[in-house]
């Protein structure tokens, strides 16, 4: 079913729980501009490899053994899973498997939304779906912190690479 849909309909939920600081959101940016959204199932025709969405697919064909793919997607159940299939050398698929991958560019929750969301369903028939996903045992950060945690015994052996379409730089 297409929907008309204009950027002022797409709304952020204001109850998400999850936020991402400027350093990770420049990120993001230049991963969206270099290489589109691989967030979900990624397909390399030229090399046969998957680019991302590795542990979406192993997730798929464990809890459901009728998996197939048709039309482009992952079908099961009723359900489509959309594959995008590029055309990269082995060099920008591995850059793109990096970024896909890399939890400075990927926000993280906030306890305050998370315990709300969690406090709303439970008693509801979806409290059940909560706890394999393990949102109430998530770990609780202090005030102030951002989500991501630092070896400081490493923090100096961090290497940066840069976007080459915007310049920033963030750790590898």
């Amino acid at each position: 079913m297409a929907v008309d849909l204009t950027l002022e309909d797409l709304k952020p939920a204001p109850y998400n729980p999850r936020r991402i600081d400027d350093a990770a959101m420049a990120g993001l940016t230049c991963s969206l501009a270099e290489f589109g959204d691989i967030s979900g199932i990624v397909w390399n025709k030229r090399t046969g490899n998957l680019v991302c969405g590795h542990q979406r697919l192993e997730a798929l064909k464990r809890g459901h053994p009728g998996l197939v793919v048709a039309k482009g997607a992952l079908q099961v159940d009723g359900m489509a899973f959309p594959i995008r299939v590029v055309d990269w050398p082995i060099a920008r698929e591995k850059a793109a498997n990096v970024s896909a991958n890399n939890p400075y560019i990927s926000g993280g929750f906030t306890q305050a939304e998370l315990d709300e969301i969690v406090a709303e369903l439970d008693g509801t028939d979806l409290a059940d779906l909560v706890k394999p996903l393990r949102l109430d045992e998530l770990i609780r950060l202090p005030d102030g912190a951002d989500g991501v945690e630092v070896d400081e015994t490493i923090a100096d052996e961090v290497q940066f690479v840069e976007c080459p379409e915007c310049g920033h730089k963030f750790p590898k």
